[in-house]
């Protein structure tokens, strides 16, 4: 007697089937890989909150200079940065690398090609996240020398300066710019050495904040003809466009009537005015 076996039809429609199925999980598969991505980034995030708030116990409450110039062992001029005053409170470069970056900034390579020929002084390189430059105010550096004459220069800001800790906030998604392409300027107000933001993780970007904790905050993506430059090597770069803030008190500066139509970056410290919470400078 023979057994009876599938037809071409039967075989066909169990294959429809499994392709029907496959097109639905599929996609539920990548956003749960992006969720695990995006919870090892607000890991990171944390872990980066807490070593910052373990220098400012060290250097009585006083936030480290983004940038300065000094020389390494080998007598090479070179950038020590905030990055590498923080790094001894964490003690692991893999967290200064958000898992969903496929393509982050190279911080010593970056330096080395405009700067100084040793780079950053401790050679940080792979980097996701970027500094509220209000907090780390930059130091003595030659390529800057207006920085030399701002007032209260060599004095860096002070935790007790913070109005409010808990929604101001110290590192974020984002990138270090070094050029642009296209209208940014015109259309976000975007110029040298900004600091974009990223909405890595499916609209959303990885803040940390001075209190010690992190979270995500909504983004949007604006649609200019415009794309900016990071480093990615030596004197190589990688392009990548512009998002906006979606939510929170740095979506308006102090003063100010209204929101801004993008804030591309988070910069400065929140307090409050007649309108509520804001942005402002430290200095």
């Amino acid at each position: 007697m023979r057994t009876k076996g599938f037809t071409l039809i039967e075989l066909l429609v169990v294959i429809a089937i499994i392709a029907i199925l496959a097109a639905i999980l599929f996609p539920v598969f990548a956003q749960a890989r992006e969720a695990a991505r995006k919870t090892q980034c607000l890991s990171n995030g944390r872990n980066w909150a807490i070593a910052i708030q373990g220098y400012l116990q060290d250097y009585d409450e006083a936030f480290p200079w983004a940038i300065y110039r000094t020389r390494n062992a080998a007598g090479q001029e070179c950038d020590y940065t905030m990055i590498s005053a923080v790094y001894p409170y964490a003690k692991n470069l893999d967290i200064l690398k958000c898992p969903s970056d496929g393509t982050p900034m190279d911080l010593h390579e970056g330096i080395r090609s405009v700067s100084a020929p040793g780079g950053e002084c401790n050679q940080v390189r792979k980097l996701s996240y970027m500094f509220n430059f209000e907090l780390a105010r930059p130091g003595e550096h030659p390529f800057h020398p207006e920085w030399n004459t701002q007032p209260n220069r060599r004095n860096p800001v002070r935790l007790a300066e913070v109005p409010f800790p808990a929604e101001t906030v110290s590192m974020y998604d984002g990138h270090l710019m070094v050029g642009l392409n296209g209208t940014c300027g015109s259309v976000l107000g975007m110029d040298l050495l900004e600091i974009p933001i990223q909405a890595r993780h499916q609209f959303v970007v990885e803040v940390s904040f001075v209190d010690g904790h992190s979270k995500v905050l909504k983004a949007r993506r604006e649609q200019p003809n415009c794309q900016y430059q990071y480093f990615t090597g030596y004197q190589t770069t990688q392009y990548a466009k512009p998002w906006c803030l979606g939510e929170g008190p740095y979506l308006r500066r102090c003063g100010d009537a209204n929101p801004a139509p993008c804030t591309f970056q988070i910069q400065g410290l929140v307090d409050e005015d007649q309108r509520g919470k804001c942005y402002r400078p430290s200095r």
